[in-house]
């Protein structure tokens, strides 16, 4: 690791022979100038037609925006500058350009057209790579895999290795490269020296680090950035405790467990590639996965030790849902203990004691704007509910929910809110059963029992098991970090993202003051609550009764209701709900056979569905203590 790249020799206008059983025509050099009009055909073809032409140094630049980008998607305009950007970064020389133009011109080296030889065409990808990839991140995901590829299909493994090392090392998260990179560093518990894309793939989080905690304190401490040194230190003691339990290394359980994997794979998939494509092999890597057990205990390490760093810094919150058996729990207690002793800063600070009376009061005004809950944020108007929305706040976005979408920046100064558009962009997806397990967990303090009535009554006869699936699945794919999580039989918030989840759901922060004894008085957060817990509602709202739910409420009501459109407004109804007709009609019948009538009360068979003739005095008594009229019906 760390080596450079190879060196580039001289700039080159050489066409190298097509490789053997190329069937396309032989264009030697062509005096013409390139224009939309000569530049259709094979790309090979027209790349070897135009391979030495100079351009004109005087073209300016022109945007270029393609999709597998080749000549002919250019302009007149747009080819004049290709070929004088070509021409420049031949001689080394590095300009402003598009995406689309370097694309062009690598798929020009992955024929070795331009170049000496396969050699000489990879480290110009490299090079391409390497002057560009700040600007164009993107080009991670495909320089360096065509470039390993074409160093492994015509160098030999050796070369190709040497790249993915330099590239790995430069920065470039692949993942079969980090890996094969990683497991070199893993087979010798060398985790200090392992890349940060491997030790997020050990801990099986694409983001690792990605909280407030972590951009906040992961400062440069001895050359090493702070709280990511803590994590290397806690995989290295698992690492010793599981070895001196078992006898082996996880790398080596992970190996029993799963076996190894060929990293594999046809050369150049997403180039612009007309010669005969070749299968390539990088090595061989542990076959694990993000469920593997290795991986669950390298995570729950990780976030032990966060959790040490976080009460070192005396941060106020930390993370939740960590299993760790008491043995190991000790032996990171001793690691990170010693990492933090020799991590201290040992510098004399000096206060200026003439600025401390302003950053109290600074302070204290911070907090007492927290503790007013922001009342200026959000309108105190109730916003009505009624059965037509199954007892909750109808489906919307999230923007509905926060008055205030953008977080003030006096919060944001705070530590407040700083993932809200990611936790917002997970609500605002969510079906409105599991926005309110979401909202219930929040009014009980973020903690609740995963068998609470109020977790029964907010997902409305549905299994809570998969509403939180889909509240941690929203929130992985927008926030890279689940929300909630068990600890034994507790359903809870994390504590990084309570202050956003209190804001989305309803533009102020009035559950953190819930929480610290204070009632909560947003009438968003208590409509979805009073509607969850079956305490009173707001006028209009219907509230569960008995064992049956909002939505098997308002179903029973459309059934009763009858008439032409009930099939398709049960449908609507079980659609908004993350369920179907079939699966609505059992949940009814099911919370039937738990209530007072002891049996099913709607004959799903029937189309449309009607109320069996025994249980209509009991449906009917049901909708009027519930509050729906009979004569609406």
């Amino acid at each position: 690791m760390g080596e450079s790249a190879p060196e580039i020799a001289a700039p080159s206008r050489a066409i190298p022979r097509p490789p053997a059983g190329f069937s396309g025509s032989i264009i030697g050099l062509s005096s013409a100038t390139p224009s939309p009009r000569n530049v259709n055909g094979e790309f090979s073809t027209i790349a070897r037609k135009f391979a030495a032409y100079p351009g004109d140094p005087s073209a300016p630049f022109v945007p270029f925006k393609a999709y597998y980008s080749q000549y002919a998607h250019m302009d007149a305009r747009q080819l004049r500058f290709f070929f004088r950007w070509r021409a420049t970064i031949r001689r080394g020389e590095v300009i402003p350009t598009d995406l689309s133009y370097i694309f062009v011109h690598t798929y020009e080296l992955l024929h070795l057209i331009g170049a000496e030889n396969a050699t000489h065409a990879a480290v110009q990808i490299e090079r391409l790579w390497s002057s560009y990839r700040d600007v164009f991140p993107a080009m991670d995901a495909y320089l360096v895999r065509w470039a390993a590829d074409l160093y492994a299909a015509e160098v030999g493994t050796a070369a190709a290795l040497s790249f993915v090392h330099r590239a790995v090392a430069a920065g470039a998260s692949v993942a079969d490269e980090s890996l094969i990179v990683t497991d070199q560093r893993w087979a010798v518990t060398d985790y200090a020296g392992m890349p940060a894309a491997g030790i997020a793939m050990l801990v099986g989080e694409r983001r690792l680090g990605d909280n407030k905690f972590f951009r906040e304190h992961n400062a440069i401490v001895n050359g090493h950035p702070w709280v990511e040194g803590a994590y290397r230190e806690a995989m290295l003691a698992t690492d010793r405790a599981f070895e001196a339990k078992h006898g082996k290394t996880l790398r080596d359980a992970a190996v029993d467990e799963h076996g190894m994997r060929a990293v594999t794979r046809e050369a150049f998939q997403g180039a612009v590639y007309d010669w005969k494509r070749k299968t390539v092999a990088l090595g061989r890597v542990p076959a694990f996965t993000e469920t593997s057990r290795t991986v669950a205990l390298y995570r729950n390490a990780v976030r032990y030790a966060e959790n040490l760093l976080r009460k070192e810094r005396s941060f106020s919150g930390k993370l939740r849902g960590i299993e760790l058996d008491s043995a190991l729990a000790k032996a990171i207690d001793a690691q990170i203990a010693a990492y933090i002793r020799t991590t201290k800063p040992r510098t004399r600070v000096t206060l200026d004691l003439t600025k401390t009376k302003d950053l109290a009061r600074e302070s204290a005004d911070v907090r007492a704007r927290l503790l007013d809950g922001i009342e200026e944020a959000y309108d105190p108007t109730p916003r009505p509910v009624s059965i037509g929305d199954g007892g909750r706040p109808p489906e919307t976005p999230s923007s509905t929910y926060s008055v205030q979408s953008h977080a003030p920046a006096d919060l944001l100064a705070a530590g407040l809110l700083t993932d809200l558009p990611a936790v917002q962009s997970a609500i605002a997806t969510l079906s409105i059963a599991a926005r309110a397990i979401l909202a219930a967990v929040v009014a009980n303090g973020f903690e609740v029992h995963e068998r609470s009535p109020l977790l029964t009554a907010a997902a409305g006869g549905a299994l809570i098991a998969p509403l939180v699936d889909e509240i941690n699945e929203r929130a992985v794919a927008s926030l890279g970090d689940v929300l909630c999580v068990y600890e034994g039989k507790l359903l809870i918030l994390q504590e990084d993202y309570r202050d956003e989840v209190c804001w989305a759901l309803q533009g102020n922060l009035d559950g953190l003051r819930t929480v610290a004894g204070m009632p909560s008085t947003s009438p968003v957060l208590a409509a979805e609550v009073q509607v969850a817990s079956g305490s009173e509602a707001p006028a209009g709202a219907m509230a569960p009764s008995e064992s049956i739910g909002p939505v098997e409420v308002e179903a029973l009501a459309l059934i009763v209701a009858g008439g032409p459109g009930v099939s398709a407004a049960l449908l609507t109804l079980a659609a908004a709900n993350a369920s179907t007709l079939l699966l609505l009609v059992d949940r009814v019948n099911g919370c039937g056979l738990e209530s007072a009538h002891g049996d099913i009360l709607v004959d799903g068979d029937a189309e449309p569905p009607v109320i069996l003739d025994d249980a209509m005095a009991f449906v009917v008594g049901l909708l009027a203590r519930t509050g729906a009229s009979v004569a609406s019906w």
